[in-house]
């Protein structure tokens, strides 16, 4: 299995969408990214999504399933610990993405292959080799879906 990071505001949620269906409601993630996205799971059949967004705090993993599926996507292939943990608290400072990332490839046995997508750059330096960076604007392009491909070494 390969772990897949997956950010959603950014990604697969955009400033794109939001202007051509309606401000920030999660019904509309945008349809090219979330196509793309879908296109990656048929590339490479070993992924597993692991939730690196903010939603994971919010929704459980039916309720993002469900959000996923609406965007385009026919099925979602979850990790079976499907989420990183939040480890940001209100009493402590800012913890970036690429910690709370590294604390569940530590906790699941520090894979040697996996993908992370996000539009933040607050990854750790080992892992910017398996980083590709979206923008918030359009969400996960052509070009990132090549530079996911090169990561996993399937042919785009």
């Amino acid at each position: 299995m390969i772990p897949l990071f997956l950010d959603m505001d950014g990604v697969l949620c955009t400033a794109r969408s939001a202007l051509a269906f309606g401000r920030g409601h999660w019904k509309h993630l945008d349809p090219v990214a979330c196509r793309l996205l879908g296109r990656l799971f048929k590339k490479e059949p070993n992924l597993r999504v692991v939730l690196s967004s903010t939603w994971r705090t919010h929704f459980d993993r039916h309720a993002m399933d469900h959000i996923i599926c609406n965007g385009g996507i026919d099925s979602i292939p979850w990790h079976d610990d499907w989420r990183t943990k939040d480890l940001n608290t209100r009493l402590s400072s800012y913890v970036p993405r690429g910690k709370e990332i590294a604390e569940w490839l530590e906790r699941n046995g520090k894979p040697e292959k996996y993908l992370i997508i996000d539009d933040d750059n607050d990854m750790l330096e080992e892992q910017k080799p398996f980083f590709v960076r979206t923008h918030e604007l359009d969400g996960i392009s052509t070009q990132n879906y090549i530079d996911a491909c090169k990561i996993l070494k399937a042919e785009p």
